[in-house]
């Protein structure tokens, strides 16, 4: 991390795949108003043979006397022309869905500074619009991969899921060209410090994630918090199958979870679920039991 890249040179950059701007020339009491020749070429040779560049909101706004930089860029703030209005709610769609950016990416909704006519450069490729506006744009130079994200006006709007997966999608697609998706199990195994009070980003992006059923089950056996173990039976209620079902009737012994527990088991369709019910409800202390029955009764179980 570097708040001084007027100081970037061909060794500084030696073992970087991809360089991530969010620095630009509008603040006041930017020290650093531009870069000397040795830094915009080590910069341009960079990307040029084979390094990645991501460009997060404004990070792009700066050389607009500079043409490598500008197609580097893709999309920029246009003098006279780019505005912006207040933040609101939005949803941001894909574009270009055979790019491998937005290839598999759903639409999401969130809230962030939109920009209006950003000035997009011809070469640049949009990926996704909100409110019919440009929001990511991707496009190559020499051999480097290049892309913008241009929401992410604050730390707070950067912590909606959508927004983490569009800029680590861009991060990866630009340092490597593929697409891996995010790791069920690593984004399961982030959530298992987690207390009520901390920062929620392990939380949130976890609820738009597929295929976390199976490390979410085993998360509920293992020595996470109590905090943590809760989100996960929450989560499975709604994404959990009959294979889970087992890790979820271990939890109905447990005072702590057993409530939370028989109504993840009451959402999960299958007979299974219904069985591992009706079975701790024989030994089922009274509180518990009302659950279960709470559990059952939509089910209509004879």
């Amino acid at each position: 991390v570097t708040e001084r890249p007027d100081q970037m040179t061909a060794d500084s950059l030696k073992g970087i795949g991809v360089i991530v701007r969010n620095w630009n020339t509008f603040a006041k009491k930017n020290t650093v108003p531009d870069w000397p020749p040795a830094a915009r070429e080590a910069f341009a040779a960079f990307v040029r043979s084979g390094g990645g560049f991501v460009g997060v909101h404004a990070g792009t706004s700066a050389f607009y006397d500079w043409p490598d930089a500008q197609k580097i860029f893709g999309a920029t703030w246009a003098n006279g022309k780019t505005r912006h209005n207040a933040p609101h709610t939005f949803l941001v769609t894909p574009e270009a869905v055979d790019h491998p950016l937005a290839r598999g990416w759903k639409p999401f909704q969130t809230t962030d500074e939109l920009w209006l006519d950003p000035g997009v450069h011809p070469d640049a490729l949009v990926l996704a619009k909100a409110d019919g506006q440009p929001v990511l744009v991707a496009g190559t130079f020499g051999k480097g991969r290049c892309t913008t994200v241009l929401m992410g006006h604050s730390a707070e709007f950067m912590r909606n899921p959508g927004f983490n997966s569009m800029l680590l999608r861009s991060v990866e697609w630009a340092a490597t060209g593929t697409i891996t998706g995010p790791d069920p199990a690593a984004a399961v195994n982030a959530l298992r410090t987690w207390t009520h009070g901390q920062d929620r980003s392990p939380l949130m992006a976890l609820e738009p994630m597929e295929n976390t059923a199976s490390p979410l089950a085993a998360l509920l056996a293992s020595d996470a918090t109590a905090d943590a173990k809760k989100f996960a039976i929450g989560q499975l209620a709604v994404k959990g199958t009959s294979a889970q079902v087992p890790a979820l009737a271990a939890l109905l012994p447990a005072p702590e979870f057993a409530a939370e527990a028989a109504g993840a088991l009451g959402q999960i369709p299958g007979s299974e679920s219904l069985a591992a019910l009706r079975g701790a409800f024989a030994k089922a202390p009274p509180a518990l039991a009302a659950s279960i029955l709470t559990a059952l009764a939509p089910r209509r179980d004879a």
